[in-house]
């Protein structure tokens, strides 16, 4: 595998290949260097420049094996435009099997704009940006829950990507207004359509679920003619305006009796937790809406999320009125 510095990297320029590269992003101060895994397929003529990320969260593996998959299943003559892939971009958390590195106790996914020079996590995020993902003409970042399962869904920063979105067939797309220091939230900033795609939970493969992904991605990438061949998009997707984060009222042990896509009532019942050497208590919906994501891990601290409730939205571009659906 040949490496190259990032800086001397020139995507635009490749045409007809298929590399996996070592992309040398900057040295460390031990004289260790911060590098990733990365591949390159560079389609037969010019089009769209695609970048899928995972790894960003370093237990997070439905991401890495989905990047895996798409550079076993894509060749260079299927496409036009050109196609990169990052498939572990925190290697340092990804060697932990953490969702953050010791090196620096930074989430990646969080460094976005912020000072990219006094933390290596941060100085990563911010080079990748500035040389790859500011160069792209979409961006997807694959994530998975951590703690707790989520639904397969699509997540983006404003309803007017409904529309792009529902190509991912995932069957769920969430609005998320707020911005955490994310890619996502950092590309939109610079008008790069960018797109969250999460599913399952940390420290595991959901091999059946990460196929269906698989294919959702390629017909994403039909739709915005990658693949020079016409989409097949499902009906009836779901749109979610925003969701709501129930935190955990206190530490110990939580039982739920929801799942994945229940829809409940305010003021539902949804389970409960024993504290230890205490007295159960319940949990109870702030509000009306579907499950998107439920905890999987059995144990809790307070303050921890128990589960996210979707609101439902209308299909409409919220600018223009215009029926997106």
């Amino acid at each position: 595998m040949k490496e190259i510095k990032i800086a001397q990297l020139r995507i635009s320029t490749w045409r007809r290949a298929k590399d996996l590269v070592r992309l040398r992003l900057f040295d460390l101060r031990d004289g260790s260097d911060w590098s990733v895994e990365t591949a390159i397929i560079a389609g037969r003529k010019s089009g769209p420049m695609i970048t899928v990320v995972a790894g960003q969260h370093g237990d997070e593996w439905n991401g890495i094996f989905i990047a895996h998959r798409l550079f076993e299943e894509i060749e260079h003559q299927d496409i036009e435009g050109t196609l990169v892939i990052l498939p572990i971009a925190n290697p340092y958390a990804f060697l932990q099997k953490s969702r953050i590195s010791i090196m620096d106790q930074v989430d990646m996914n969080r460094s976005y704009g912020t000072d990219g020079e006094r933390r290596p996590t941060s100085m990563a995020a911010n080079t990748l940006f500035d040389e790859i993902f500011l160069k792209s003409s979409y961006v997807i970042d694959l994530h998975s829950g951590g703690p707790g399962d989520y639904i397969a869904n699509t997540g983006v920063m404003e309803q007017g990507r409904f529309g792009l979105a529902l190509h991912f067939n995932t069957g769920n797309v969430i609005v998320a207004h707020k911005d955490h220091g994310t890619l996502v939230a950092a590309a939109e900033r610079n008008s790069i359509p960018a797109f969250s795609l999460q599913l399952g939970h940390a420290a595991s493969i959901d091999y059946d679920a990460c196929e269906k992904m698989l294919k959702g991605i390629m017909n994403f990438f039909r739709a915005v003619r990658l693949i020079p061949e016409p989409p097949q998009t499902d009906e009836g997707q779901q749109l979610f305006t925003d969701k709501k984060l129930l935190p955990a009222p206190d530490s110990g042990f939580v039982i739920l009796n929801v799942g994945l896509g229940d829809d409940v009532e305010a003021g539902q019942n949804i389970g409960e937790i024993e504290p230890l050497f205490g007295t159960p208590i319940d949990v109870i919906a702030p509000e009306s809406g579907r499950v998107l994501y439920a905890r999987y891990e059995p144990i809790v601290s307070r303050g921890d999320s128990v589960i996210h409730l979707g609101r439902l939205g209308e299909l409409k571009d919220r600018t223009s009125g215009r029926d997106l659906g």
